[in-house]
């Protein structure tokens, strides 16, 4: 949104503290597809939140 001007940084030397998230969840033999695919959404996320 910022690189598409519909939003702007109003103090964009400001950044928030760095958090640790947690997944739990029964072991990875028989993960369940539904569950999987959500693990992998969510660290794709926090990839591109990283860059």
């Amino acid at each position: 949104m910022i690189a598409a001007g519909e939003i702007q940084h109003v103090l964009p030397e400001w950044h928030g503290k760095v958090r640790t998230m947690m997944m739990l969840y029964r072991e990875r033999n028989n993960l369940p597809l539904r569950v999987r695919i959500f693990v992998e959404y969510v660290l794709a996320c926090f990839a591109t939140l990283k860059n």
